[in-house]
């Protein structure tokens, strides 16, 4: 399984939109998941930060998650700032591309768990 941790501050004026593009991008994983185990969004009570927890089953869950999430996900990208992290069973060609591509650091392999 591969785990991705994204951690969002964006500022008050933005927040709408950003709802808005949370709903649309939630609503795209869910009607095509295709190995996405879960998409899971959580704010603060201050709505300035918030996170996405995603699980998926293998790295063949990711371009397909991509190709639904990936358009409301760039809206996201663009009012905040961010930090993503990889967990799991990602491979190196994939922390590569997610580190020059969004900055993202790899925080190991998973050593234990219950899923």
């Amino acid at each position: 399984m591969i785990f991705v941790i994204f951690e969002t501050e964006l500022a008050p004026d933005d927040r709408a939109t950003f709802d808005q593009a949370v709903a649309g991008a939630t609503a795209a994983v869910k009607a095509a998941p295709q190995g996405t185990l879960a998409y899971e969004w959580f704010a603060d009570a201050t709505g300035e930060q918030a996170i996405v927890i995603d699980i998926y089953r293998d790295v063949a869950a990711l371009p397909p998650h991509s190709a639904n999430a990936g358009p409301v996900m760039a809206e996201i990208f663009a009012i905040v700032d961010s930090k993503l992290e990889l967990y799991g069973a990602a491979p190196e060609a994939m922390q590569r591309a997610m580190a020059e591509k969004r900055g993202a650091t790899y925080g190991g392999p998973r050593i234990a768990g219950l899923a």
